[in-house]
């Protein structure tokens, strides 16, 4: 199970195994085990993110190449927009293991579009599941009022209970929901992602056993299904896999969906994090693997000092966006490959690596030659001075070339992402000898830098 989400999803203001997806996980290990499954559960939520067009475009690089389950839960970031719940949702259907696509809703406006959206790609082959956001409502207001209650019987209550709702309200209000809204252990009680739009740990508890509810309720059904008097089990799977490949190839053969940015493999060379690209290893190409071992690049600042001819653009972090705490808080960090004036040459990128065309592409396989290059997200819209983005081109700030023929202009495709246009228009960069895409960026204007989150080639 993979969580995809913004920063309430990511949990965000509490500890990261307080988030719902851990609680999920623990909750669940053992009944997953005693119908003969594991269980593992990824909080790979991202703060201030939408879904698209970026994540969706890098399912397999962020999310991983083994999923079961992908959650979509952006409805706070991607709002009225339900083009990119469609395009995450189609691009997760035709991952490799063809997970379901599980997809949060709250109440609101947004609801019955959100809904619809996902009726129709079921309709036309995907798995998805709809979470109405009256389950949540329901369970909250079922939580006993602490606001009714006296301090003797407000300190007898349990943990998970005590100063949940104080009235109509969840988390907030006298006598206690808003100040325990929050844990505080006496370490990193001062830590960021405290704010009022973000929930609790305590809502985070609800929502992991509300999911492992839903989940406990579709065992049950399978059990029910396949110890029903007469039914063959090997029949029954047969059928089953005839029908998911049936949904499948009606889902892909759908000629409504685009077939470069829906239906087209990908390789998205990301800085994202969190990332399976990046904690196995693969955008690297390195030996430092595993979710606290990956290689975290070097600290932006340094990078900003670098000189030298043509070379490869560096991989960064940026160490103000990290909190020091000796319990792990987020995992979600926009790193970004940079390329600035200070370094003389070409600063590059080969993309796919020889990682990334094992990982992500069948042997023989071509890409289609659409370049998508994803900006890293200036928070709250407010950007660094000398930051170069979507104008590189048009004001001759930067020349961009892919295997050394130079791109002619930088076209719009959603917020920070673009796609590079060169001699043959939006689609058909052609790969050198080796298959690849060697992506060259070169800074002209003094003291100035360009900030590259991923860099999608389809």
């Amino acid at each position: 199970w993979v969580t995809g989400g913004h920063s309430s999803a990511a949990g965000h203001g509490n500890f990261y195994n307080e988030s719902y997806t851990a609680v999920f996980e623990r909750n669940g290990r053992d009944l997953f085990q005693s119908v003969g499954l594991s269980l593992q559960g990824k909080n790979y939520g991202m703060g201030g993110t939408s879904s698209g067009r970026e994540l969706s475009s890098c399912i397999e690089s962020i999310f991983g190449t083994e999923i079961d389950v992908l959650s979509w839960d952006f409805g706070m970031t991607d709002q009225k927009n339900f083009a990119l719940l469609d395009h995450y949702c189609y691009r997760a259907s035709i991952h490799k293991t063809r997970p379901a696509c599980v997809v949060h809703v709250s109440s609101g406006q947004t609801t019955r579009g959100r809904r619809l959206t996902a009726k129709t790609l079921e309709d036309k082959g995907a798995t998805v599941l709809f979470v109405p956001p009256f389950l949540q409502e329901e369970a909250s207001q079922s939580f006993p009022n602490t606001a009714a209650l006296d301090g003797s019987e407000i300190r007898k209550m349990p943990d998970f209970v005590r100063s949940f709702r104080c009235g109509d309200q969840i988390e907030k209000g006298d006598p206690t929901c808003g100040d325990e809204k929050f844990t505080k252990l006496g370490v990193c009680d001062d830590r960021k992602g405290r704010a009022h739009w973000h929930p609790g740990w305590k809502w985070h508890a609800m929502m992991g056993n509300l999911q492992l509810l839903g989940m406990m309720e579709y065992i049950d059904q399978a059990l029910k299904l396949i110890a029903k008097p007469g039914v063959d089990q090997a029949v029954l799977l047969k059928q089953l896999k005839e029908r998911e490949e049936e949904s499948y190839q009606s889902l892909i053969s759908d000629e409504s969906f685009h077939p470069i940015l829906y239906k087209a493999p990908a390789v998205c060379h990301t800085a994202r994090l969190p990332a399976e690209t990046r904690f196995q290893g693969i955008l690297t190409e390195s030996d430092k693997k595993g979710f606290f071992n990956y290689d975290r690049g070097v600290p932006f600042q340094r990078a900003l000092r670098s000189t030298g001819g043509n070379g490869e653009m560096a991989l960064v972090r940026f160490p103000e966006e990290r909190e020091d705490c000796s319990i792990p808080l987020d995992a979600d960090y926009k790193d970004a490959f940079v390329a600035h004036s200070n370094f003389e040459g070409f600063s590059s990128l080969t993309i796919p690596n020889d990682a990334e065309r094992k990982a992500y592409l069948k042997p023989g396989h071509a890409l289609n030659g659409t370049i998508v290059f994803c900006f890293k997200v200036c928070d709250w819209g407010k950007c660094p001075p000398k930051n170069i983005g979507g104008d590189a081109l048009q004001a001759k700030k930067a020349t961009i070339r892919v295997n050394g023929i130079p791109a002619t202009a930088l076209t719009p495709y959603y917020k920070d992402c673009v796609f590079l246009e060169g001699p043959t228009g939006l689609h058909g960069w052609k790969a050198n000898s080796k298959g690849q895409y060697e992506i060259g960026v070169k800074i002209h204007d003094d003291d100035s830098f360009m900030r590259l989150s991923s860099v999608v080639v389809m």
